[in-house]
């Protein structure tokens, strides 16, 4: 299992624990790790590490915090030798782009978990769904727009579109979905993946990105007709708000097809 998120308190990152500390008791070779930004001069960041890290503990999981990218004195919670043997548990705080990739591509990945409620798009979710990796994320905000659960039965309606699951942030109803994931025969898991692939090319690519971006402009052209004052400065603003979310998609999508 994998989440990545900044370690902020508001990103809930406690759901994914203790979720996968009761799928565990059932699946007990599953791992999950915990990657992001951290930056050792926010007290945010400093104290939702230490407050994950006390959480493992309490929940009785093995954990180790390892970092390659931050300086030595940035924290002494944090280590930079790799443990001997994995943990549950791996936080991995300011991780750099290659371990993004690294994670993403592993072939032991079974699921993104993504745990933040009300998010307004959510890029994390996207960058899983063009690894062809399934997605679980509450059901709220931007995962309810980019992802499609039909589940993930093969009898059911469209199953085959299915690219994630959107749940309540419950831990019992989480560990089930987490339990359903990875109980996914091979073939199913690769359906879903694809499924993924196709949706994230299909809506976010940088090739969907130009075809929109020029409709815009031709729309905006096709106005004929001067716009003055109010109006004016309305559509300026409209525009380039507009403009700063598709290119903000189409960086997402150029990162996600080099991955």
């Amino acid at each position: 299992m994998l989440s990545i998120n900044r370690f902020e308190g508001k990103k809930d990152v406690e759901l994914a624990l203790a979720s996968f500390a009761l799928a565990r008791a059932d699946h007990s070779n599953l791992r999950l790790v915990i990657a992001g930004g951290y930056d050792p001069r926010l007290p945010d960041n400093v104290a939702t590490l230490s407050s994950l890290q006390a959480l493992a503990d309490s929940l009785g999981l093995s954990h180790a915090t390892f970092c390659a990218s931050l300086p030595p004195s940035a924290s002494p919670a944090i280590s930079h030798t790799p443990p001997a043997e994995l943990p549950s548990i791996v936080f991995l705080p300011n991780m750099t782009a290659p371990h993004k990739r690294a994670l993403l591509t592993a072939a032991s990945l079974r699921a993104l978990l993504y745990t933040p409620s009300f998010e307004h798009l959510g890029i994390v979710p996207l960058e899983a769904m063009s690894a062809g990796v399934a997605v679980l994320a509450t059901a709220s905000g931007g995962p309810l727009e980019t992802l499609v659960d039909h589940g993930l039965g093969e009898s059911e309606r469209d199953a085959h579109l299915t690219t994630g699951l959107v749940r309540a942030p419950n831990p019992q109803v989480w560990a089930t979905a987490i339990k359903d994931l990875v109980a996914l025969p091979a073939a199913r898991r690769r359906t879903i993946g694809e499924a993924g692939r196709r949706r994230a090319r299909l809506l976010f690519s940088v090739e969907t990105l130009a075809e929109e971006l020029e409709g815009a402009c031709r729309g905006a052209a096709e106005v004929g007709r001067p716009v003055w004052q109010e109006e004016g400065t309305m559509l300026a603003v409209g525009a380039a708000g507009m403009a700063a979310a598709m290119f903000a998609v189409g960086v997402v999508a150029l990162v996600a097809q080099r991955s």
